[in-house]
């Protein structure tokens, strides 16, 4: 079972500030819901925001894989990919897009050897949906054509289909990658995926919370070949 599959097991248990709550439905704060699932994958990690921010080992924002902790001051989220994150918030234990990237203290991932990213980590059918409303008459909504458009079309035609990663925005910010690749937008996103990350390359714009909806209330298209 994946970190990811463990984290929403606890999706719903309530919000206890201090609460030691050990299995789902139990009560439990922000930095016991992430001592919990660190302790199902096998990794011990200290019980507070405060000592956990400096364990692990240190991430940047653009380099996240799910299982990752993003610390701000009193607070921690795990992300899950694609923009999203699962946290023991003060509505309980929910699954949200990420809603702050200004003020992140440390980001830290406590798990090793992890499976390196690809198109499935990144992608979000929902949000490839909602910004082509092409595709919301052509499919309404059913994930398996949308994913499939997206493999046979939507790749090769730069659409967008990830919240960390805008084929368009990458194109349009490294002279390099349009130099290297010209519209070949296939090749874009595999050099994102498989170089881009690692060196710290900016994949999209959409870290900006407001940007995003923006971007999902007004079906704002950003990039069309």
């Amino acid at each position: 079972m994946s970190v990811v599959d463990i984290a929403r097991r606890y999706i719903g248990s309530p919000y206890k500030f201090g609460g030691h709550g050990a299995v789902p439905g139990e009560g439990m704060d922000c930095s016991r819901f992430v001592q919990n699932i660190m302790r199902n994958m096998g990794v011990a990690i200290s019980r507070t925001t405060r000592t956990q921010k400096n364990e692990g080992q240190p991430v940047s924002f653009n380099n996240m894989q799910p299982g990752d902790c993003i610390y701000y001051d009193g607070d921690v989220v795990m992300y899950i990919g694609s923009g999203r994150i699962i946290h023991a918030s003060q509505r309980g234990v929910v699954e949200e897009n990420i809603y702050d990237t200004k003020n992140i203290v440390s980001i830290r991932r406590f798990l090793s050897n992890r499976s390196p990213i690809t198109i499935s980590f990144i992608k979000d059918l929902d949000l490839y949906n909602s910004v082509y409303p092409d595709l919301q008459k052509a499919f309404n909504g059913n994930e398996e054509a949308l994913n499939n458009h997206l493999n046979s079309c939507g790749l090769k035609e730069g659409r967008i289909f990830s919240y960390v990663f805008d084929p368009g925005f990458y194109f349009d910010k490294y002279p390099d990658i349009r130099n290297a690749f010209g519209r070949n937008f296939i090749g874009i996103t595999k050099h994102y995926i498989k170089n881009g990350i690692k060196e710290g390359r900016q994949g999209s714009n959409f870290i900006s919370k407001n940007f995003i909806n923006v971007l999902l209330n007004d079906s704002i298209i950003i990039f069309k070949e």
